[in-house]
C-alpha cells in the first residue's frame, strides 16, 4: 500500500524532545480505502479533516488496513449465506476480519520502524498490532460494538455475528484493543461511557473531543430563505433500513395531506431505487461537494430517522447549512440536536410524531429561521475540527513520555 506523507515546516531536529511543538512522526492507521489526504466525501473526508489537520504541525503517513484482493474474497467466502443482507452484516464485522485488519496494521507499523513515534487510528475496527503493542497508539471512534448491538427493532436485524460465541470473542479482541490504548478519543459523551462501563477502559484515557463538519459553513452575512418547503436527506442506500427511509416517507406522506406542495429530496440513495410517491424526488449521489452545499442552502429543514447511526455527519453539514433538523433521539444524535432549539427529536419508527414536527416547521417560517441559526451557531462552537484538533494535540506527546 502507497503511503502519503505530509512533513511539517519545523524542523524536528531543532526541537527538544518533550517539546509541545515537537514534529512528530504519526502513523494514521484508517480501515477504509483512504490512502491519501485527497478525499473529500464520506468517511474519507473525516479521515482528511483529521490526519490533514495533524499533518500542518506533524509528519503524517497514512496507510489503509482495507481487505483487498484474496483477503476480500476469502472473508466473502468465510461469511458466505444464502441471506444477502446478513452476508452483507457477517462479512463487515467478524473476529476473523478483526485478526485480519490487526495484522495489516501491524505489519504497516513494522515496516516504518523507527520512522514512527505514535500509531493513531481511526475507528475501533481492529487493533494497530498483534501479540503487543510496538508503539504507543489512541484511536478515535464514533462507536462500540456494544452500543450497536444494544439495539433492539422487529424491522431491522443488526446483529455481525453469525452465533453467540463469536460475539464474545469480538468483544474480547475490541475489548483489548481499547485497554491497551494511550488515549481513546470519542465523538460524544455516548461512547466515552461505553468505553468506561462496557470495556473497562481506564476513565482517565478516555476523552470526548467531539467532531467536525466536513463541509464549509455558510456565509454568516447570507440571508437563508425558509419558504422552499423542501425537506432534504443524506444517507446512501446500503443503510436504506438502518437510515430510517421507510419511516421517512410514511411521515411525509402524513406531511403531504396539509401541505401538499411539500417536497423530500433524497440524496445518497441508488439512481436505480424507484420510489412513486408524491412529492418524493431521488436524487441519487451527488459527489460534487458544491452542488450539495447548494442544495441544503435551498431547502427549507433537514429530516432523518435513523434506527441506529452514532453521529450522523449529515446532520452537522445541515446545520452549518443553518437548518433547522428533524431527527430520531437514537445514538448521539441528541448530542448534536438540541430539541426544541436547533429542531425536533422524535422516536424512530413512528411516521407521525415525524410528520407533526415536520409540518410545524414548514408552516413557521420564523421558527425555522430560529432554529437555523441556533443551529448553525451550535456548529461553529462545537463542531469544528479546529476545535477538535485543539483537545487532541496536547495528548499526543504525554503518551510518549
Amino acid at each position: 500500500m502507497n503511503a502519503v506523507e505530509h512533513r511539517a515546516n519545523q524542523s524536528p531536529a531543532l526541537l527538544s524532545d518533550r517539546s509541545p511543538s515537537r514534529s512528530l512522526r504519526i502513523l494514521g492507521i484508517s480501515p477504509g480505502a483512504v490512502e491519501s489526504l485527497d478525499s473529500t466525501t464520506g468517511y474519507g473526508s473525516i479521515v482528511v479533516a483529521l490526519f490533514g489537520g495533524l499533518a500542518e504541525q506533524h509528519r503524517v503517513t497514512l496507510r489503509s488496513v482495507r481487505l483487498k484482493g484474496v483477503l476480500h474474497y476469502l472473508n466473502l467466502l468465510r461469511s458466505f449465506t444464502l441471506q444477502r443482507p446478513a452476508w452483507r452484516r457477517y462479512s463487515g464485522l467478524n473476529p476473523w476480519v478483526f485478526r485480519v485488519r490487526s495484522y495489516l496494521a501491524h505489519r504497516a507499523v513494522e515496516q516504518l520502524g523507527d520512522n514512527v513515534d505514535l500509531v493513531m487510528q481511526w475507528q475501533g475496527l481492529n487493533a494497530p498490532f498483534v501479540g503487543k503493542p510496538l508503539k504507543p497508539y489512541t484511536i478515535y471512534t464514533d462507536y462500540t460494538t456494544k452500543l450497536h448491538d444494544a439495539h433492539h427493532y422487529p424491522t431491522y436485524r443488526n446483529s455481525f455475528y453469525r452465533n453467540e460465541q463469536e460475539r464474545e470473542v469480538y468483544y474480547r479482541l475490541e475489548g483489548e484493543a481499547y485497554r491497551q490504548a494511550c488515549r481513546i478519543f470519542t465523538y460524544n459523551e455516548l461512547v466515552r461511557r461505553s468505553m468506561t462501563k462496557d470495556y473497562g477502559v481506564d476513565p482517565e484515557r478516555v476523552v470526548t473531543v467531539g467532531v467536525g463538519v466536513c463541509l464549509e459553513p455558510i456565509d454568516p452575512a447570507v440571508e437563508k430563505r425558509y419558504d422552499s418547503r423542501q425537506i432534504v436527506f443524506i444517507g446512501k442506500d446500503s443503510a436504506f433500513i438502518r437510515k430510517g427511509v421507510p419511516n421517512l416517507l410514511a411521515g411525509f406522506a402524513l406531511v403531504r395531506e396539509v401541505i401538499p406542495d411539500a417536497q423530500l429530496l433524497l440524496i445518497g440513495l441508488s439512481p436505480d431505487r424507484v420510489l412513486n410517491q408524491p412529492g418524493v424526488v431521488n436524487l441519487g449521489f451527488i459527489k460534487d461537494r458544491q452542488r450539495l452545499k447548494q442544495m441544503l442552502k435551498d431547502a427549507a429543514l433537514y429530516a432523518m430517522t435513523p434506527l441506529i447511526d452514532p453521529s450522523p455527519g449529515a446532520i452537522r453539514e445541515a446545520m452549518a447549512m443553518k437548518l433547522p433538523v428533524v431527527a430520531s433521539n437514537v445514538d448521539g444524535i441528541p448530542e448534536m440536536v438540541i430539541d426544541g432549539e436547533t429542531g425536533y427529536l422524535v422516536p424512530p419508527e413512528e411516521p407521525k410524531p415525524l410528520a407533526e414536527a415536520i409540518i410545524t416547521l414548514l408552516q413557521d417560517e420564523n421558527k425555522m429561521r430560529s432554529m437555523g441559526e441556533r443551529g448553525y451557531t451550535r456548529v461553529l462552537e462545537y463542531f469544528t475540527w479546529d476545535r477538535v484538533l485543539g483537545k487532541v494535540k496536547p495528548h499526543l506527546h504525554s503518551m510518549l513520555e
